[in-house]
């Protein structure tokens, strides 16, 4: 995990590096910064500075913050580029267009899968191709093809909101506090310079593709941050004094370029200098804490040693698992092998490696549920029910309507909880069907699973401990949900679950 952050790092230090030796490039020729350019310099700026900031928090490599880092890096060098009117500068612009729509419908989603979402993909995807080659062609068909990419991404945004709108606006009331400090910290500064220059033309011209990206990217940026994860930290100084150290480099910076009346071009080199310097700073920092042996990061002990149980947990299920299921079915393959010249032996083996394979699969998803990234929610779902019940006679039927979303963690807890119940139906109470009920009402999940099988004793079930069960009550239990339990013998089984889905720290479970 380490040497892929230090690289990550690395690379950005390169990025800060290449954007100074531009700078002073530019600064040669003669291309530089006038005063009505300050705010588009700064705005790109703080893309470059934003995205190796999220490098540095990065350090469990999660793929939301790699993609918003790289996008935002992606972002800067347009920005810079079209500021100095580098000539060829405008082919970033239907790049840039698309993967800000990408990442933007991922984020919202939270990397799931939604109707339409391939369909939307490929158009965006060939619009966006189709407007770089359009480029090599001439100004006016680029002109064209970029207007025809921006009403259809438009379009696609819009057709999104529509179809999935309950979720859309989950997803808006649920992040409201993020949206409120956008308004506070960047349309109303916005607001303001507006009014100071307004009859300015010259102060106020791009400001029109400025402000949507602030206001986006600062919103994705709240909404990421608002939790404070906790991770190892390799800076020395605390917020407050590092704050204290920046605020007062800042004002000798300025005092200084007043005084010896330093150009504008020169003062924007020593920041992002500053900025350089702090990034090899941070990078030194982690490779020294890193190579020590002792390490100036300790984990609590606690945490340790609930992390080191899960571990051996896992390691001893896997284990189990491995010799109860995997180790016997390859035994009889060895054996049937022996025999394998007889027509009635090869059939039983080919049956083998079939209830191998599916056993596999299933294994596979109950550690790591593929299907919901790869699949809309419900038919997740109902491919789950459908991949246990293959192999039995018994029917699991899915009652859940096609607009009913689940945020993380959520979607996640409640797959893995219907596939924990629905394979204890199917091992011991020889029902002929399953029922799974799953809604979604003013936020509120509720989950209900039964059968018509023979039920089971709860007092015996309580005294052995049934750990399934447990687990699953145990985690309800921490999302301040509910779970009872109904069975009567001969009848059959009925679990009911209800928890509330809180929005507001979903982000923190996908970026963590």
């Amino acid at each position: 995990m380490y040497a892929p952050y230090c690289k990550r790092k690395l690379l950005f230090i390169v990025q800060q590096f290449a954007v100074m030796i531009f700078l002073c490039g530019m600064y040669i020729v003669k291309n530089i910064i006038t005063a009505d350019e300050i705010v588009q310099f700064v705005v790109c700026s703080l893309a470059f500075w934003d995205a190796a900031y999220i490098a540095y928090r990065n350090i469990r490599a999660n793929h939301v913050l790699a993609r918003f880092s790289s996008l935002l890096s992606l972002l800067g060098w347009q920005f810079l580029l079209s500021l100095f009117h580098i000539q060829g500068c405008t082919v970033l612009l239907p790049v840039c267009l698309c993967q800000s729509f990408c990442f933007l419908q991922s984020f919202v989603f939270q990397s799931s899968a939604y109707k339409g979402q391939k369909q939307i993909q490929i158009v965006c995807n060939s619009a966006c191709i189709l407007s770089v080659i359009s480029f090599l062609i001439s100004d006016r068909a680029f002109a064209i093809t970029y207007q025809i990419q921006y009403l259809l991404s438009l379009a696609a945004m819009v057709l999104i909101c529509v179809v999935h709108h309950r979720r859309v606006a989950y997803f808006l009331r649920s992040q409201r506090k993020a949206f409120f400090l956008s308004l506070i910290f960047v349309v109303i500064p916005f607001a303001a310079y507006i009014a100071v220059f307004l009859h300015k033309s010259m102060y106020v011209a791009n400001m029109g593709s400025c402000f949507p990206v602030m206001l986006t990217f600062f919103s994705v940026h709240n909404i990421v941050f608002q939790y404070h994860p906790a991770q190892e930290r390799f800076f020395i100084l605390k917020k407050k004094y590092a704050a204290i150290l920046f605020l007062s480099g800042l004002s000798l910076l300025v005092f200084v370029v007043g005084l010896f009346e330093v150009q504008l071009m020169a003062l924007f080199v020593l920041i992002h200098g500053c900025f350089l310097l702090a990034l090899l700073l941070d990078l030194f920092l982690y490779l020294q804490v890193s190579q020590q042996s002792d390490g100036c990061y300790v984990p609590s002990y606690i945490y340790a040693l609930e992390r080191l149980k899960r571990e051996e947990l896992l390691k001893k299920e896997f284990a189990n698992y491995l010799h109860d299921d995997i180790l016997q079915d390859l035994l009889s393959i060895k054996n049937l092998l022996r025999k394998s010249d007889q027509p009635d032996m090869k059939e039983l083996l080919y049956d083998t490696l079939n209830q191998l394979n599916a056993s596999i699969r299933s294994q596979m998803e109950e550690y790591h549920p593929m299907m919901i990234g790869s699949l809309p929610f419900i038919d997740a779902l109902q491919s789950l029910l459908d991949t246990l019940t293959q192999h039995s006679t018994v029917s699991a039927i899915l009652d859940c309507d096609k607009s009913v979303f689940l945020v993380d963690p959520y979607n996640t807890l409640i797959y893995r909880i219907i596939h924990e119940l629905t394979v204890n139906a199917l091992k011991h109470s020889n029902a002929t069907k399953i029922w799974v009920l799953l809604t979604l009402e003013h936020d509120v999940i509720t989950l209900k699973v039964s059968d018509n099988g023979i039920g089971f004793d709860m007092s015996a079930c309580k005294q052995a401990k049934h750990r399934g069960l447990a687990s699953i009550q145990e985690q309800v239990s921490f999302l301040e949900g509910s779970m009872s339990i109904e069975t009567v013998t001969g009848v059959g089984t009925k679990i009911l679950i209800t928890m509330p889905m809180r929005g507001e720290s979903s982000y923190e479970s996908l970026v963590n």
